[in-house]
Formats: C-alpha cells, sequence, structure tokens
C-alpha cells in the first residue's frame, strides 16, 4: 500500500495534468487512512481539485466558490513545505479565481491558466 508521500506526489502529477478527479481520488487515501493534520490538508488538496474540476466542466460557480473558500481556509494553516507540497502558486491563484467569481459570477480557464502544484525535495 502507498503511503502519505506518495499518493501526494502521485495527486500533484495528476493534478497539474488537469486530471482533477484522479487528484482527488488519490488524496483521499490519505484523508480515509490518515489522522490529524495530514487528512486535513488532504481534505483541502481534495477540495482545491473538486473546485477546478467544476470550474473545467463549466458548472456550479457557487459550489466552486465553496470548495475554494473550503480549501484556502484548510490549507491555509500549514507551513508553505507541509507534506512536502508547494502550493504557493496554487494558492495565489485559487485566491485570485474565487475573487473572479465573487466579481463576475464565474470564471472560465484556459488549460494554461490552471495552478500547478509543486514538490519539495525529501528531506534527508
Amino acid at each position: 500500500m502507498a503511503g502519505t508521500r506518495e499518493w501526494i506526489i502521485v495527486g500533484v502529477d495528476q493534478f497539474n495534468r488537469l486530471e482533477f478527479m484522479e487528484a482527488h481520488d488519490s488524496w483521499e487515501h490519505i484523508w480515509m487512512e490518515e489522522a490529524d493534520e495530514p487528512a486535513v490538508f488532504a481534505q483541502g488538496l481534495i477540495q482545491l481539485a473538486a473546485a477546478y474540476l467544476h470550474i473545467r466542466r463549466g458548472t456550479s460557480p457557487r459550489g466552486t466558490l465553496r470548495l475554494l473558500n473550503s480549501a484556502l481556509e484548510k490549507l491555509d494553516p500549514y507551513a508553505p513545505e507541509f507534506c512536502g507540497v508547494d502550493r504557493k502558486h496554487a494558492i495565489e491563484a485559487a485566491r485570485s479565481h474565487r475573487d473572479r467569481i465573487e466579481r463576475d459570477g464565474n470564471v472560465c480557464l484556459t488549460d494554461g491558466d490552471y495552478p500547478k502544484l509543486g514538490m519539495f525535495p525529501e528531506p534527508d
């Protein structure tokens, strides 16, 4: 069975390929198997992926807004390198996309507009 870091890496790769449902499913392993901080962090990533799935499909701006807000609330408290995920760009983009939805009622993105997640090297 894959561990937390492996599921994180798989999910990050899927998220960056715009495979948001698949990323959601990968991170769900962490959410269901871990406790406390890793589970809450994974839930934030899951909600981020779900929000971008809504945007990609062009569905439910209200649901997208709710998911972005919840994802940001769950991810914000953690250190920038938590679980090895470099999420700075994705968090900034999510805030910007949330603001656009609040202002304009929706947001349309091209493939190149979606945020990317990175990975910090594994500590020695």
